[in-house]
């Protein structure tokens, strides 16, 4: 373990700014979640109300889980903020302990670092200790912004620990993870796959509660999380289940990592062809992207599917507590028009993911030195960075279009709808300006502040905040106007209006110009 402390020291400085950012949003979201909460259910009848409103309705079930208290107001708004708060922190514990593992080996910085006083296990467990520290640090704010926000303290300070403690159990999981495969994007790959899994077993169970399948969420920590039960019963005993996860995870990740070699994954790469085929910046950009495009491209057709199938039903489930509800989060109109605005909302988010995911890819070809050796041929900075944003900009739009198109195609009204298929269509369609602006923020980023290239999600993270749920959270007017979502038309329910489009157009193309340039001038990896 000689050097444990220095490569956390060394950590912390890389990754504070990152770090500091994810867990202050967690503390605003938390403080103003439960701030609001109070607001929107003063007594007990609106509680009672809303606590079988979400528990008679399976989507809320799948996304959140259950209230079991509905007499009390934080059990209520708990069950939305902690799931939240989960996956923020798991979230940064993946970032964390992939960046100093796999990726780390991957650019050579092991090597350095195992050339000096440094022990063969000091980076692993360097790398799982300072996750580990910062899911603490971010459960500990949690609690505490939860109470001064006004929930009782106890259930605060519950949330606050199985938080912790879900990022501690994924900090674990993507450490055993990472020995898996000499590639940190599958590596990667496998660690956010464990998570989607346990979504699911905890969604199941959730939904299978008294019939039979509430076991399966015993299988999963988000599932662990929630049976902590945080204002609904407070069961402080589930969180030893986190410290025996993780403490397994991380023994089984040093196991793995002493039987494999330098760069090398237990699971061995696939051989490639004989002879290549690529050809230029856009061949290989292809290569790179193609597996990324075609899956947003078939999530998106579900997506639109599932929107044109549900919308007949829609004012069959939806109550004026419903309604009110969707229009807290930037609903407008009436149930349909609701629904049809909020789900093309949460698709805008998806494909802005995957259009910063994209972009910020020429920066890991670049610190992997892959852009070096591309440059060193007859290929252009200009080629090789608009490959890239090709697959940004062009496959964010297409995930809307083909949600919008499938939307539209599979579509069934019901007798009350007052939504055409085509209005379903251009309102998908009219959210791709304001992914633009994000995406073309994050290009920026690369181009002017390539060391500081996270600042593309979360400023991502911020403008959910400020423009999807700053209504929720009761933000000022002029804060939810920083972000580009809260300018996008409110089709159908309201006109559409061309001057904001063209806006968030304009302002995309000169951020992407203004990061293309800077890019352009540049060193490379600094």
């Amino acid at each position: 373990m000689n050097g444990f402390g220095h490569l956390v020291r060394l950590a912390w400085r890389r990754d504070r700014w990152m770090v500091l950012a994810t867990l202050v949003l967690a503390w605003l979201l938390t403080y103003y979640s439960a701030v609001a909460t109070i607001d929107l259910y003063p007594d007990v009848a609106s509680r009672v109300a809303s606590a079988k409103l979400s528990n008679g309705l399976s989507s809320v079930i799948m996304a959140y889980g259950r209230v079991y208290d509905p007499q009390s107001v934080a059990g209520l708004g708990g069950i939305k903020l902690q799931m939240i708060d989960f996956m923020i922190l798991t979230f940064l514990a993946i970032a964390v302990v992939r960046r100093h593992t796999r990726s780390d080996e991957e650019t050579g910085r092991f090597e350095l670092l195992g050339a000096g006083v440094v022990g063969h296990r000091a980076p692993l467990a360097a790398a799982f200790g300072f996750a580990s520290l910062a899911s603490l640090v971010g459960g500990i704010g949690i609690g505490a912004t939860a109470g001064l926000g006004g929930l009782p303290w106890t259930g605060s300070w519950l949330m606050g620990a199985a938080s912790a403690g879900t990022g501690i159990a994924f900090a674990a999981v993507t450490a055993v993870a990472m020995q898996l495969s000499a590639s940190s994007r599958v590596g990667s790959g496998y660690a956010y796959g464990t998570l989607a899994v346990t979504y699911v077993l905890r969604l199941v169970g959730d939904v299978r509660e008294g019939v039979g399948g509430e076991f399966l969420r015993w299988l999963s920590p988000l599932g662990w999380g929630q049976q902590v039960r945080a204002w609904n019963g407070d069961r402080s005993w589930v969180l030893w289940l986190f410290l025996g996860f993780a403490a397994l995870g991380y023994v089984a990740a040093d196991r793995l990592r002493a039987g494999r070699d330098m760069g090398v994954g237990i699971f061995p790469d696939r051989s490639g062809p004989d002879h290549g085929s690529i050809g230029s910046s856009y061949g290989l950009a292809w290569r790179l992207h193609r597996g990324g495009v075609i899956g947003w491209m078939v999530v998106g057709v579900l997506l639109g599917m599932v929107a044109g199938a549900l919308i007949g039903a829609v004012g069959g489930f939806m109550n004026e507590a419903a309604e009110q509800m969707l229009r807290q989060i930037g609903g407008t109109g009436i149930a349909d028009e609701l629904f049809v605005s909020i789900y093309a909302g949460i698709a805008a988010l998806a494909a802005t993911a995957y259009g910063i995911s994209a972009v910020l890819r020429t920066r890991e070809e670049e610190t992997a030195g892959h852009a070096e050796a591309i440059l060193a041929t007859a290929e252009t900075r200009w080629r090789f960075l608009s490959s890239h944003l090709l697959y940004g900009f062009a496959g964010s739009a297409a995930f809307l279009v083909a949600m919008g198109a499938a939307e539209m195609l599979v579509w069934t009204p019901g007798p009350d709808s007052t939504v055409t298929a085509v209005e379903a269509f251009t309102t998908s369609v009219v959210q791709i300006p304001s992914t633009w602006v994000v995406i073309a923020l994050a290009v920026a980023v690369v181009g002017l502040l390539p060391r500081l290239s996270w600042l593309g999600w979360a400023l991502f993270i911020g403008f959910i905040l400020l423009g999807e749920l700053g209504q929720l959270l009761s933000l000022p007017t002029w804060l939810q106007d920083l972000s580009p979502y809260a300018h996008t038309p409110k089709v159908p329910a309201e006109p559409f209006e061309l001057a904001p489009v063209l806006t968030m157009v304009v302002l995309a193309l000169v951020l992407a110009a203004v990061g293309s340039l800077a890019y352009r001038r540049r060193d490379l990896s600094v």
